[in-house]
């Protein structure tokens, strides 16, 4: 299917190379959260908020995704760093 040269890319306006300097003020809650299957690598170098199984919860920037791991930054409550999640460990996103 040939794409419409003037339609807009909606994932091209929301994503970036580097994390934002700070995650959104909100936090979401669990009830809006979209199942874990759906988190996968088209959903590089855009702002989730992620909720692990072991109950932990974090705004997270992925870059990379591999069999096994997601690579990007989270946010500590000052600052992003990097590091990876195991995508086993995802429960949800929003």
């Amino acid at each position: 299917m040939q794409r419409y040269i003037y339609q807009s890319d909606l994932h091209a306006f929301l994503r970036h190379n580097l994390p934002p300097a700070f995650p959104p003020a909100m936090t979401p809650h669990l009830s809006y959260a979209i199942d874990c299957n759906l988190f996968h690598e088209r959903n590089t170098n855009m702002v989730f908020y992620l909720w692990l199984n072991n109950y932990r919860e974090f705004w997270f920037f992925p870059i990379a995704f591999t069999y096994i791991y997601v690579q990007g930054y989270f946010w500590d409550g000052e600052k992003w760093v990097g590091s990876y999640v195991k995508r086993e460990m995802i429960y949800a996103f929003f």
